[in-house]
């Protein structure tokens, strides 16, 4: 039978490797959570991005469906919401960050305009935004 002070050791022992397992196990499942949460950020980065794309293309729809019944482009989007027709609302006119989409009419004949959204960084005139530009004479 081993002496008291072997026993001893044995279980201090036993108890530093279980530590160090548990040290080692839970840094592996932080690194694993935190490359999770940044594969889930990408993720919904690119949902929203998809979603501004779509939103920008509504709106080009819906301001090829005013011009086509009013022979014009409307002053804002307000007037594009407030007209019969249209099946947009007041939340349409924001982006998927939560920023007003922007809207320029570039000339009025032939018909050009831009709706740009300022992106994730919510900043205009940066290299996250997304824009589509129509030129009416196509």
């Amino acid at each position: 039978m081993p002496s008291k002070a072997t026993q001893q050791t044995v279980r201090t022992l036993t108890r530093l490797w279980i530590v160090a397992g548990l040290v080692i196990y839970s840094s592996i499942t932080v690194r694993s959570v935190v490359q999770n949460n940044r594969v889930t950020t990408e993720a919904l980065a690119s949902v929203r991005q998809n979603e501004g794309f779509q939103q920008l293309s509504r709106l080009s729809s819906e301001l090829s469906g005013f011009v086509l019944d009013r022979r014009r482009l409307p002053a804002d989007l307000a007037e594009l919401v407030r007209d019969r027709s249209s099946r947009l609302g007041t939340a349409d006119l924001t982006d998927p960050w939560g920023t007003a989409i922007r809207y320029e009419i570039l000339a009025p004949q032939p018909l050009w305009f831009r709706l740009s959204s300022a992106g994730a960084d919510r900043t205009f005139g940066t290299e996250d935004d997304l824009v589509r530009q129509v030129d009416g004479t196509r």
